[in-house]
């Protein structure tokens, strides 16, 4: 049950840094000659979005969150100045002009990492990386690290292929221009660190780890994606399980993790599926209907379950929506602990004082049903029952601005299993206060800050500064197969 939990590799001793105002300067920027990968995974030339000199006061790492469903490409900087006396405060970079002016630089991909063939690698990548070329700038390229790591997808497909993925990408962001570790460069990473970078970008942001605020209460992070979900929070009590040691800044931290693996939104919708088909008369029989409490009435959609295409028939009925999502947390599998969560899995207590944040598809469903920022579980619950108990047509005319949202017809599905998640998995009541949001002040609060954070320090703990280009082996957090560096 316990692997590793108590490791020394990710006691990250962030010495100097003031998170109270944070600036980011203006920037000026001309057309300047670059490069782009190609279809090859080969760099050729493309004209080049370049920053004035303000931008040379900068270092920069790029980080990719290889997710379930699509990638990320993320952009972050710190003061050209630091060394490795000083850890240096990374915040993200942002975009220079256009609509998103202001806001954090991020490029996303469609399609999970996990189902693209080894072979169109470097097309996978090119939407990603090309504009990362056109950010940063040249003299800067070369001492810019990338990172990708990948998440639930990864995890989830035979070790062979995953394998061989990793292997094609490497190749393809060696060539990319920028700083490259081949060994440890990419990799498919723990639920567990999933989680962990995320509960420290949230806690990074909000200044909990400053010299002033020994004392201040750190915050609880729950994230979850297509395959996975994370819940990572300091409790009272040393865990008796799933602990995990932080000392950021000298403010030491003994956490609660653990990433569930299996019951991200996609997996926890597929198990809904086979569960009511289980249960159906129809037992699978192929063009056969197949009644679903959760999607709308009146909606239909074909679904493949069990190998068979099956078509399924909205009822809008969220009170049998809530069972059913209720019984995907296997709440009756066998607790060998006081205290269990979900699966069987033992929960340290949540504080009660505690301030949440709920990311992801928790903020996402928020959003669409109107419960964004700090509200109560119970305004989820509210919204959704009256929403997802009307039919199609006043469900998308209620609905009008988000009807062009991927998750559309899925949201009553996501609001039934996220409200029977926070209840009875994490035993919040209904009252319990949440902030449902991706950001903090327009800060993404997603992994990948934290481990940028994680990054930056290992390299200038090994006496790899932030201003210098050598390389070196990188130090990484344990895996719990030792003899592949790739888990």
């Amino acid at each position: 049950m316990i692997w590793s939990r108590y490791v020394s590799l990710l006691l990250v001793n962030l010495s100097v840094y003031s998170t109270a105002s944070i600036k980011y300067a203006k920037r000026d920027y001309k057309v300047k000659e670059s490069e782009s990968i190609n279809a090859d995974g080969n760099i050729d030339v493309v004209d080049q979005v370049q920053g004035s000199d303000d931008m040379d006061k900068y270092n920069y790492g790029i980080m990719i969150d290889a997710g379930s469903t699509g990638s990320r490409i993320y952009i972050y900087e710190w003061d050209a100045k630091a060394n490795c006396k000083y850890a240096p405060y990374i915040k993200p970079s942002l975009y220079r002009d256009g609509p998103n002016k202001g806001k954090q630089f991020t490029i996303r991909k469609s399609g999970g990492l996990a189902k693209a063939n080894p072979s169109d690698i470097p097309n996978y990548f090119k939407e990603l990386i090309t504009p990362a070329l056109q950010f940063v700038p040249v003299n800067k390229r070369s001492q810019t690290p990338i990172f990708l790591k990948a998440t639930a997808g990864m995890r989830t497909i035979p070790r062979a292929l995953a394998n061989k993925i990793l292997d094609a990408t490497k190749l393809v962001l060696g060539k990319s221009g920028f700083k490259f570790d081949d060994k440890f460069g990419a990799q498919v990473i723990p639920g567990e660190f999933e989680g962990v970078f995320g509960w420290m970008a949230a806690n990074y942001i909000t200044d909990v780890f400053s010299d002033q605020s020994q004392q201040v209460e750190s915050k609880g992070y729950f994230d979850m994606g297509g395959s996975s979900m994370q819940g990572v929070f300091e409790p009272k009590e040393i865990p008796i399980e799933n602990a995990f040691p932080i000392n950021i800044n000298s403010t030491s931290k003994i956490i609660y993790t653990h990433s569930y693996l299996r019951f991200g939104r996609n997996d926890a919708q597929d198990r809904y599926y086979k569960n009511l088909l289980k249960a159906s008369p129809a037992q699978g029989n192929v063009n056969s209907n197949l009644a679903s409490p959760c999607a709308i009435k009146g909606y239909t959609e074909t679904q493949t379950i069990n190998s068979k295409n099956i078509t399924v028939t909205g009822q809008s009925n969220f009170d049998d929506c809530m069972k059913q999502t209720y019984s995907l947390l296997n709440k009756e599998t066998e607790c060998f602990t006081d205290t269990c969560a979900i699966n069987g899995e033992f929960l340290a207590e949540i504080p009660s004082s505690m301030e949440l944040y709920a990311t992801s598809t928790f903020s996402e469903t928020a959003r669409f049903f109107k419960c964004s920022g700090k509200k109560p579980i119970k305004c989820l619950l509210e919204s959704a029952k009256k929403e997802c108990n009307s039919d199609m047509q006043t469900y998308v005319k209620n609905n009008e601005k988000a009807k062009n949202d991927w998750d559309f017809w899925n949201y009553c599905f996501n609001a039934a299993y996220i409200v029977n998640l926070l209840k009875d998995g994490y035993g919040m009541s209904l009252d319990r206060e949440l902030t449902f949001s991706n950001d903090i002040g327009g800060i993404d609060i997603g992994w990948t800050l934290g481990a940028m954070v994680y990054e930056v320090n290992l390299l200038r703990e090994k006496g790899q500064c932030c201003d210098k280009e050598d390389g070196g082996a990188y130090s990484r957090y344990p895996t719990k197969n030792k003899s592949n560096n790739n888990y």
